[in-house]
């Protein structure tokens, strides 16, 4: 056991990742096992890495994967780095206290080595908006929290955590991270509590680390030092909100959207609405609704477990319905203020009038209709989101957006009934899984059974019902 003894904390710590991977040869395996069974400093430290790694020990170790080390040294920074944390605000209360806690969702690693150089230090988002209000998320892009010493390194002195490889162990980690990223959802926000604001028109949750401060009046200025906050914006007459963070600082106009303070560098993304960001060569670009940006300028599609997570705080729409009503507020002083036409001056009926009014319930009873089968923004984008991946074959993924979209809206909603007939149609003849397309056939019958479809939808049903012996309602089938 010679060995155990020459090896210091350092060493057992930057070889436990390969040890948990079951790299190492004998020897090396034995020294690191007899100095945990040593040191209980070490001992912990390889416990918390565990619990941090998850699944890591299952990806295939046949495959180099630069990218899994670069994220193991990551973390391993974060595990190292101070743990003390602010003192919550009296009178806080838990923002999800009856979700369930989720595991951290993975930091995500550009494909090029890691340098925060000032190329993405001077990465400061410009926002402008069309609304007049904002929801606003700082430094919960990733699950990992921000604390002030924290930036990713190498473990060996200076220079990048991440080398140029062949490329195909390193895409298949990330494509990873992502999947598992999307499936986990938004860990850092389950721990979020409502804090006490000093304005009215500020709310404010915060991770139990975060150090923060509002001050102002017209023009209020947040200012964030560490961890995370979900702000939700909905001003006053010519008030300005300004939030300055580590590296950079954003002038919030309007719409509802996110900025992140992460190592990584600065990144936005929009809940509803469209911005346009800006970096300070003059670079620009429009983001729309359910998108994001990082700190390489590369717009994407957010993430929909991020979308639900941030939903859980502030509602999109009906923070948009505040504005909205705000808007409403400022005009009606001036149609109060217009003047009426006197009665004899207002112009004689024509004498088609009566025939005008007779035919008005037709098109307003059409139009009612066209708005009961409308979604909202949020709801549409969602929707158009599984329509995408079917055509594209992307079965699975159209599937779980249809599902999200069933549980967002009214049972006897218009559009429900289109959406379980196309989710018994992929089960049916895209995934050859009837079993799992019969709940979604029966629901449509006996929800909508004066439509159209419900006859075939009936057939489908009792032909599945044949296959699998099951007895069905209303079909004849033979044991």
């Amino acid at each position: 056991m010679s060995r155990t003894r020459d090896m210091s904390c350092e060493q057992v710590r930057q070889q436990a990742y390969r040890y948990r991977r079951g790299d190492l040869i004998g020897a090396e395996t034995a020294a690191i096992e007899g100095h945990l069974e040593s040191c209980a400093t070490c001992r912990d430290y390889y416990e918390r890495l565990g619990i941090l790694l998850g699944s890591a020990s299952a990806w295939d170790t046949s495959e180099e994967s630069a990218y899994a080390d670069a994220l193991f040294e990551g973390i391993a920074a974060r595990i190292e780095g101070p743990t003390e944390s602010a003192p919550v605000e009296s009178g806080a209360k838990t923002g999800a206290e009856n979700d369930e806690q989720l595991p951290n969702e993975v930091a995500e690693t550009p494909d090029e080595e890691i340098s925060y150089s000032e190329s993405s230090r001077n990465w400061l988002p410009a926002v402008i908006g069309l609304a007049a209000g904002v929801l606003l998320t700082l430094g919960v892009f990733w699950a990992l929290q921000n604390s002030e010493e924290s930036a990713v390194r190498s473990p060996v002195g200076g220079g990048s955590v991440v080398q140029q490889t062949d490329g195909r162990g390193e895409e298949r980690g990330r494509e990873q991270v992502r999947e598992q990223s999307e499936e986990q959802g938004e860990a850092a926000l389950a721990r979020l509590t409502q804090q006490e604001s000093r304005s009215p028109q500020v709310d404010v949750f915060a991770s139990e680390d975060a150090k923060w401060s509002l001050s102002g009046d017209k023009e209020l200025v947040l200012e964030l030092e560490r961890g995370e906050l979900l702000v939700e914006f909905v001003p006053a007459a010519d008030q300005t909100l300004r939030v300055d963070a580590p590296d950079f600082s954003v002038r919030v106009v309007g719409t509802v959207f996110y900025v992140s303070a992460d190592e990584q560098g600065p990144k936005a993304g929009v809940l509803a609405g469209e911005v346009e960001v800006a970096r300070q060569d003059g670079a620009s670009t429009t983001l729309t609704a359910e998108h994001e940006i990082d700190a390489e300028f590369e717009a994407r599609p957010m993430p929909e477990a991020r979308v639900a997570a941030l939903s859980r705080y502030v509602d999109a729409d009906e923070h948009m319905a505040k504005l909205e009503g705000l808007a409403r507020a400022e005009k009606a002083p001036e149609r109060q203020r217009a003047p009426r036409k006197a009665r004899a001056e207002r112009a004689p009926e024509r004498p088609d009038a009566g025939v005008r009014k007779a035919v008005q319930p037709a098109p307003k009873k059409a139009q009612t209709a066209e708005r009961e089968r409308r979604l909202p923004p949020d709801l549409e984008r969602l929707r158009a989101r599984a329509e995408r991946a079917t055509r594209k074959g992307q079965y699975h993924d159209a599937v779980r957006y249809y599902r999200s979209l069933l549980e967002r809206l009214p049972p006897v909603h218009p559009i429900a009934a289109s959406v379980h007939l196309d989710l018994a149609h992929i089960y049916l003849h895209r995934l050859n899984s009837p079993g799992r397309a019969a709940p979604y056939l029966r629901t449509f019958v006996e929800r909508w059974p004066t439509d159209v479809a419900a006859p075939t939808a009936r057939r489908e049903l009792c032909k599945i019902a044949e296959q699998t012996g099951e007895p069905e309602p209303g079909c004849e089938v033979q044991q």
